[in-house]
């Protein structure tokens, strides 16, 4: 009886937050964060950020249609809610001319893990953890396999050392 009572406790706690993998929006590949009424979207076809969106009120985020979900043919799943922040310049990470690829994602460890190859096949890691509350929204970036006199670029900003850091959720402008 106990085990239940803590299984349900764990359902309960991590029911607000949730990362899965789905079609969204007529997008394919969409690895979708949410937490609480707010929502956050990566394409994993380039691996870059994409929306962040709030839902109305008390409605659902995403309104889950289709043949895997009602058993219908037709629509595919659709956010709802307004659109807070929405990468519309499609920036991405990048060292120098070479841009950053999905890589995978950890519904454990709720973070989406980037990769940029270099020529000799070496790779540095872009591991991202959308952090989302009303009053915030960030990015905690960790970067390894960094080299000396090496920078990542997402736009204006840039990252010289492996390590993390803490980025608004801007696109980077």
């Amino acid at each position: 009886m106990k085990y239940l009572l803590l299984l349900l406790i764990a359902i309960s706690a991590t029911a607000e937050e949730r990362v899965f993998r789905c079609n969204l929006d007529h997008r394919a590949r969409v690895l979708v964060f949410e937490n609480n009424q707010l929502a956050c979207a990566y394409d994993t076809n380039t691996g870059e950020f994409w929306k962040i969106w709030q839902a109305k009120a008390t409605s659902q985020l995403i309104y889950f249609s289709g043949s895997v979900y009602d058993g219908r043919p037709g629509p595919q799943p659709q956010s709802r809610g307004e659109i807070l922040l929405e990468n519309n310049k499609h920036l991405r990470w990048r060292l120098n001319d070479r841009l950053s690829q999905y890589y995978s994602y950890s519904p454990d460890d709720k973070t989406i893990t980037l990769r940029i190859y270099r020529k000799d096949n070496s790779y540095i890691s872009i591991i991202e953890t959308p952090l989302l509350s009303p009053s915030s929204l960030k990015r905690q970036i960790t970067t390894k396999g960094l080299k000396a006199q090496e920078s990542l670029s997402l736009g204006k900003k840039t990252i010289s050392t492996n390590g993390t850091t803490i980025l608004n959720y801007d696109s980077g402008e």
